[in-house]
């Protein structure tokens, strides 16, 4: 089922979301905030993950809220909704729910990895439609081009190396590096803030 969303408004954004098309049939409801994240024990409660049998797990409401509002927000920007890698991105954000069906560790491994390659994705392909150069070709490299072109502040960058780029790193070349689901929950929550935060900045651009 296609829905068709036409100027959705997000109060904490201030920006309309336009010819948004959504290959689903669940309804949103839309909850983002600048870069601001819950308290660790908020966050464990809405976010906690119910057990099914041989270890496996049902993804949470709010998980699922989340992903769909990030599908909304990269739907609603013209220089992600017609790039080539859309489908590449969306895919990526659709194998972050269906993780959670991976017994135990693994799951939270794939959970991380999807998440990332989600941000890395998304971040080159507005690098690339504002025509900057990234120094590498990597999530470091695309936050580095956010900042230096005032998209990121200095602040903003720190918190996403600290959290994403360090924690993504530790958990994908570390071997024997595991994580519970709520550390993968948590880096995921950072990335939709991330995303948020820069589509916020750049509605002050109209890019």
């Amino acid at each position: 089922m296609t829905d068709f969303l036409d100027s959705v408004r997000f109060p904490d954004l201030r920006f309309p979301v336009t010819r948004i098309c959504l290959f689903t049939g669940t309804r949103f409801r839309f909850t983002p905030t600048r870069a601001s994240l819950m308290p660790s024990s908020a966050f464990e409660r809405q976010h906690s993950l119910v057990s099914l049998p041989g270890g496996s797990r049902r993804m949470s409401h709010k998980k699922k809220d989340r992903l769909d509002t990030l599908r909304v927000l990269i739907g609603g920007r013209s220089c992600l909704c017609n790039s080539s890698r859309l489908t590449d991105i969306y895919g990526e954000i659709n194998r972050i729910a269906t993780s959670d069906q991976v017994p135990r560790h693994n799951g939270s491994l794939l959970a991380v990895l999807y998440t990332t390659r989600t941000l890395d994705t998304l971040l080159s392909e507005i690098v690339r439609c504002k025509g900057w150069t990234a120094h590498t070709a990597n999530l470091n490299g695309y936050l580095v081009a956010l900042h230096n072109n005032g998209i990121v502040l200095s602040s903003e960058k720190r918190g996403y190396d600290l959290e994403l780029v360090h924690v993504r790193n530790r958990y994908m070349h570390e071997a024997g590096a595991m994580l519970r689901s709520i550390d993968a929950n948590k880096i995921l929550n950072k990335m939709h803030a991330c995303v948020v935060t820069i589509i916020s900045a750049f509605n002050k651009n109209r890019w």
